[in-house]
């Protein structure tokens, strides 16, 4: 269910000065199924000056942070006989990628950057100033899809601006715990529960017990 869209980078025209598609008309939307290889329909070679495409990736899975680079080719004719011809990749100047015949994009898993306070009691017997780079949360699931209520998805430790770092991938209901804590400090079992939709963005902040 992923899908890429086709556009006609330049005007695509053919030898006899025909013109198959306007500048930035889209041509086609493509969407994979995850088990055969999508392929466009057969597109127009074009002439030199008049036979760029471009693809861009317009919707992703949820959970994984879509990649909308445009990316451009184009047809090179060989020969009389040669009826489909591989795409020719090109770079934003209209320089040839290294005769490469394949493109890889990759999605990443959408990141959820967790806000809070966390606040350590101070003391007058020590300095509890940096103690915060001790104190270890786990994420953990409460009612999500496919995982158990309880199951450890992820494990930060508590950044300089008070944040915390996550990798998720599924909206559901999660709540932070305490994994560790400075030897001196005493280890709190509260739980912190939050809510995390899948957003698209690549990252996505959520604040905690009200900040």
């Amino acid at each position: 269910n992923v899908q890429f869209e086709i556009k006609a980078h330049t005007a695509i025209k053919g030898a006899e000065g025909t013109t198959y598609y306007r500048a930035g008309k889209t041509i086609e939307t493509l969407t994979t199924d995850g088990t055969n290889i999508t392929v466009s329909s057969l597109l127009p070679i074009g002439t030199d000056g008049y036979n760029v495409y471009s693809i861009r990736e317009v919707k992703t899975e949820d959970g994984y942070v879509l990649d909308d680079t445009v990316r451009y080719f184009r047809f090179d004719y060989v020969d009389d006989e040669t009826e489909v011809l591989s795409p020719t990749w090109l770079d934003e100047n209209g320089n040839v990628i290294d005769k490469q015949e394949v493109i890889t994009i990759e999605n990443e898993k959408q990141s959820a950057l967790v806000l809070t306070a966390k606040e350590i009691e101070n003391s007058e017997m020590s300095d509890n100033t940096n103690a915060y780079k001790d104190v270890v949360f786990g994420c953990f699931a409460e009612v999500v899809d496919g995982l158990e209520q309880g199951a450890l998805v992820g494990i930060s430790k508590v950044n300089d601006d008070s944040s915390i770092d996550f990798n998720l991938s599924q909206s559901g209901e999660y709540y932070l715990s305490e994994l560790d804590t400075e030897n001196h400090l005493v280890l709190s079992d509260e739980k912190y529960p939050f809510t995390y939709v899948y957003t698209g963005d690549v990252v996505h902040e959520i604040v905690v017990n009200n900040g």
